[in-house]
């Protein structure tokens, strides 16, 4: 296994499947130190590193099915004890030992003595575990990543063995674990995690700038984009690959405009008048994730509350919270048309809602491959709106699919 280096991170370079006879366990790369070699045994996983050492960037990528994995032992009474402690539990009350027993379980192949649907409740309960740590902003990561790796694992024995997501692509970026992308007619803008953390394409060039700790990429109007973040104050405005800086006490994720004036909203739920500094209106909640604008309509996400967008009308500036069933975590949000397009982090679907949110459908699952989405973070719209396209965080690629 190696490892390429790509500016401050070190990122893994793995095959697609591993030997049958040696299971790798991605514990911290942020030194390039190789992953533990763990022979398939019924001894409990190999202690992670201190938590200030674990580097999200390669903890997460991996999954059960890049193992290539023969006839492996029964472990049915060591399930049974697992399922009842796991399914129990709190975020408090799960230990560290169990949560690393099942991953050992998982990457040795030893899933068949679980039913699919004891495998969806487990996958559900860690996701409702993980966003209740997000909500408390959880001291513990290690135990939240590990729990949310367990996720994306169960999650990826959920696929159906006949999945096909037809007509689907994908395509790889130069740029580690991205968090989001945008286009105007002659350039392309990726925020991604490494610094430098802005990359500007035009013409077959590229300019790269430093600009705070972006997460999210909106192209405004007359070539003018807007940088935010979730993480560090203020938010950027960039043109002609020239950045302009916002200052905010505060994150700031979006600038935009109600009525011809220039406004933006921060983490807070605040909305405010870039010029006079007036506070406009309030979001229902107080931790802002993302936000996207449709029209007349600003949709806020919360990455710490399931199932739920909050979504601002700029004619009255009035606010309405909405439910949407079967979501987990809403990373991101795409309207076409009458439709509402929301990829979700936890499952790897994408669901199709009506402009009511109402439920229509999902598509896609979690994992590698054609259709598939692996941490998504970001959804837009192809150029001639006929087709979705997902940026992953974890592979750091985008898959396109047929709109539905």
């Amino acid at each position: 296994m190696g490892f390429e280096s790509i500016g401050l991170y070190s990122r893994r370079v793995c095959p697609t499947r591993f030997d049958s006879q040696t299971t790798y366990i991605l514990f911290s790369e942020a030194t390039c130190v190789l992953a533990s070699r763990i022979e398939r045994s019924d001894q409990s996983l190999q202690t992670l590193p201190p938590e200030t050492d674990i580097d999200p960037i390669t903890f997460y990528d991996i999954l059960p099915s890049d193992v290539d994995v023969s006839s492996a032992p029964s472990i049915r009474q060591q399930w049974n004890r697992l399922l009842n402690v796991l399914i129990s539990s709190t975020f408090d009350t799960t230990d560290q030992e169990s949560l690393d027993v099942l991953t050992e379980i998982l990457l040795n192949g030893r899933w068949d003595d679980l039913s699919q649907q004891q495998i969806r409740d487990l996958a559900d309960h860690f996701s409702t575990l993980y966003v209740h740590a997000l909500s408390g902003k959880s001291p513990n990561v290690r135990k939240k990543m590990s729990i949310q790796r367990l996720n994306f694992f169960l999650r990826n024995l959920l696929v159906p063995l006949d999945f096909v997501e037809t007509d689907s692509s994908e395509h790889s970026l130069p740029y580690p674990c991205p968090w989001d992308w945008a286009q105007s007619d002659d350039q392309e803008i990726f925020v991604v995690s490494r610094t430098p953390n802005v990359i500007i394409c035009k013409s077959g060039n590229e300019t790269c700038l430093d600009l705070g700790l972006p997460t999210q990429v909106d192209f405004l109007h007359d070539g003018i984009f807007s940088i935010g973040s979730y993480y560090s104050d203020g938010l950027y405005t960039v043109r002609d690959k020239a950045a302009e800086f916002v200052p905010h006490n505060a994150p700031a994720l979006l600038l935009f405009s109600i009525e011809g004036n220039p406004c933006f909203i921060d983490c807070h739920g605040q909305v405010i008048d870039l010029d006079s500094r007036k506070l406009i209106s309030m979001a229902p909640t107080r931790n802002v994730s993302r936000v996207r604008r449709f029209g007349n309509q600003l949709f806020v996400m919360d990455w710490t509350v399931a199932s739920r967008i909050h979504v601002m009308d700029l004619e009255d500036q009035t606010w309405r919270s909405c439910q949407t069933p079967g979501v987990f975590l809403s990373n991101d949000l795409l309207k076409l048309r009458d439709d509402i397009f929301v990829i979700d982090k936890q499952q790897g679907h994408i669901f199709k809602f009506d402009s009511s949110f109402q439920f229509i459908e999902k598509r896609c699952h979690l994992g590698r491959g054609p259709g598939m989405l692996f941490d998504p973070i970001a959804i837009h719209a192809s150029a001639d709106q006929s087709r979705l396209e997902v940026m992953n965080w974890v592979p750091g690629n985008i898959v396109s699919v047929p709109a539905f």
